[in-house]
């Protein structure tokens, strides 16, 4: 009976641990941030943080579904300490919400939360070592959470043998690109500039290591800038159509124009910027400075200069758009009734049609309704047709009913009606 007994009690306590081992995911609910990087440091454990809206689907079904889930909690209970941050504000937050407004903010703009749900994995030291994005099941999460830690181990290693002497090509370029992973930009720069210093001419030109180059070319002061610039074909060659004119051009505009356009205080100095890229970029300077000129036009509605820089910007840039182009022409076709830039929209989005978008029946409406416009009727309703059978075609693929709006489109078009408003209908 004694033995009995002893069974059933150790039954039931085997019971009662597997139930507590089994909760999920244990989140901290008393600590501040200051207080969890504290208890990660003394307890060498990792951060786990889930950054989420209350407006958001996918947070709620994570956290009924996923951080519940038993094999989840088991893994990050043993490894990480975890928190979750709420980054909306509502009227219905509790105090402990309301007591990690400052650190949310800081932590959305220090690590650029935009989406949600973002899980932000951390190292002991507070270094961030990784990122989930949207969504994840229960097997994706932990593998997320075990690369984390994985990064973190190999740019220890990796860290220790640079600094012991040892800088041959392998490490230098598996430690530049673990180090960035991790989040430690400074470092992953200045090794990445010396992995692509080492390399010689022919080695250069491999497209492995000319992939490298373009991932760790992030300003005007990097190596690959120059090469970019001044060996373009070559680049191209390997890298594909393009390659090199969009790196210069993103890398003009982040340093010499998105400072200033994001500078809510001021109004940008468009001359300024214009003769200050065209001197030191020249064409493709330009090239950077049309865009974000008719971008920002478009976003304050002062379509006359949009169009304006819209038809500048595609003179040169239809083969590599920064913008959507069948978007960004629609909104041409119903603004600007200059002749001029409709006839560039119109072979902006002909040249959109025959290299990116060629089963889009949208991008075949776009180019229709500008054809018409210009007052090629006939071409007009020769592309509108095809839209309209397009998207026949794509809505019965799609078990769906097709839009009827290119259909209407087509009979005002054959009925000489415009398809533009001639006045803005009033709201």
């Amino acid at each position: 009976m004694n033995n009995f007994k002893q069974l059933v009690l150790l039954l039931l306590c085997h019971f009662i641990g597997s139930i507590a081992k089994s909760q999920g995911i244990k989140f901290e609910k008393s600590l501040n941030w200051e207080q969890i990087q504290t208890k990660a440091r003394s307890e060498n454990k990792y951060i786990f943080m889930d950054s989420y809206a209350t407006w958001c689907g996918p947070c709620k079904e994570m956290n009924t579904d996923v951080f519940p889930n038993n094999e989840v909690g088991d893994f990050i209970n043993g490894k990480f300490i975890s928190v979750k941050v709420q980054m909306d504000q509502t009227k219905d937050d509790d105090e402990s919400v309301r007591s990690w407004y400052t650190d949310a903010k800081s932590i959305a703009q220090q690590y650029r939360v935009t989406a949600y749900p973002t899980i932000l994995f951390f190292s002991p030291n507070g270094k961030v070592v990784g990122r989930s994005v949207g969504y994840k099941d229960a097997v994706l999460l932990i593998t997320e959470a075990r690369k984390a830690i994985a990064n973190t181990e190999e740019f220890r290693s990796l860290y220790d043998q640079y600094n012991s002497g040892k800088s041959d090509s392998v490490l230098l370029k598996r430690l530049a690109v673990v180090a960035r992973e991790i989040g430690e930009t400074e470092l992953a720069e200045n090794i990445s500039q010396q992995y692509i210093g080492s390399l010689n001419n022919r080695e250069l030109f491999k497209k492995d290591n000319l992939q490298f180059v373009n991932q760790f070319t992030i300003s005007s002061n990097n190596v690959g800038f120059k090469l970019f610039r001044n060996e373009s074909k070559k680049v191209n060659s390997v890298l594909g159509v393009n390659a090199a004119e969009k790196k210069v051009r993103d890398i003009v505009i982040n340093e010499e124009i998105a400072p200033f356009v994001n500078n809510k205080a001021h109004v940008p100095d468009w001359i300024a910027i214009e003769d200050k890229v065209n001197t030191k970029y020249g064409s493709l300077g330009l090239e950077a400075y049309y865009g974000e000129r008719m971008a920002y036009a478009a976003n304050i509605k002062d379509w006359l200069i949009s169009g304006k820089y819209y038809a500048l910007y595609y003179t040169t840039a239809y083969s590599r758009s920064k913008f959507h182009i069948n978007n960004i022409s629609w909104a041409i076709f119903e603004e600007i009734n200059d002749p001029k830039v409709l006839d560039v929209a119109a072979k902006t989005m002909k040249y959109d049609i025959e290299h990116f978008d060629q089963n889009d029946a949208g991008s075949y409406d776009t180019y229709a309704n500008l054809l018409y416009k210009i007052g090629k009727k006939d071409e007009a309703i020769l592309w509108e047709s095809k839209a309209v059978q397009l998207e026949e075609e794509n809505a019965t693929k799609g078990n769906r009913k097709p839009n009827s709006v290119f259909a209407e489109t087509l009979e005002k078009m054959k009925k000489g009606i415009p398809t533009w408003f001639l006045e803005k209908p009033k709201k």
